[in-house]
């Protein structure tokens, strides 16, 4: 799974698209591409551009490579997923914790990830990083990939913050928000 972040920040997509041809040489490694939801308007423009600027890449479509926009939700494909790789979104945030591998090509953007700062392993620098490390999941898809302090440490200083009762604050806070709404009415 290779999620995109919104085309209006800065992405080295020469790159992108010599990453996807890469991913896509290994055997029994389907690749599915999803744009970011909020750039669902550019979306399908950019494919296009990609397939005109790189025909070599649509002719594995169907065969190892999907492209998908707003089909099919994020939480879907991260469940179906054996790795996730990612250009910089929040999207990682969930995987990490159910600790499923997330890549970072931080040679695709201008910016650093805030899962490669914590989490080494998920930092890849270069498409040779990206290869080898492609290379080692296809030859022992069960590996252990995470170190597990920096996952916790992620989660902890991330994700659960203050505690792991974030979720449950924020509905509240929601349902006190709609509340106040309609008293005022």
């Amino acid at each position: 799974m290779f999620f995109l972040r919104n085309a209006t920040f800065p992405i080295f997509w020469d790159e992108v698209v010599r990453t996807m041809k890469l991913i896509i040489q290994f055997p029994n490694v389907y690749l599915v591409v999803k744009h970011h939801p909020r750039d669902m308007r550019n979306a399908k423009q950019i494919t296009k551009s990609l397939f005109r600027l790189y025909p070599d890449v649509k002719k594995n479509l169907g065969v190892n490579l999907k492209f998908i926009y707003g089909e099919v939700s994020s939480d879907s494909l991260i469940r179906w997923a054996d790795i996730i790789i990612d250009l910089g979104t929040s999207v990682t945030w969930e995987p990490v914790k159910k600790g499923i591998p997330v890549l970072l090509p931080e040679y695709l953007h201008s910016s650093y990830s805030t899962v490669a700062y914590y989490i080494k392993a998920s930092e890849l620098k270069c498409r040779d990083h990206l290869y080898d490390t492609l290379k080692e999941f296809t030859e022992n898809k069960n590996q252990e990939f995470y170190d597990e302090k920096e996952r916790r440490k992620f989660i902890k200083e991330i994700i659960d913050v203050p505690d792991k009762h974030v979720l449950e604050r924020y509905c509240k806070f929601l349902e006190k928000c709609l509340n106040e709404s309609s008293e005022k009415k």
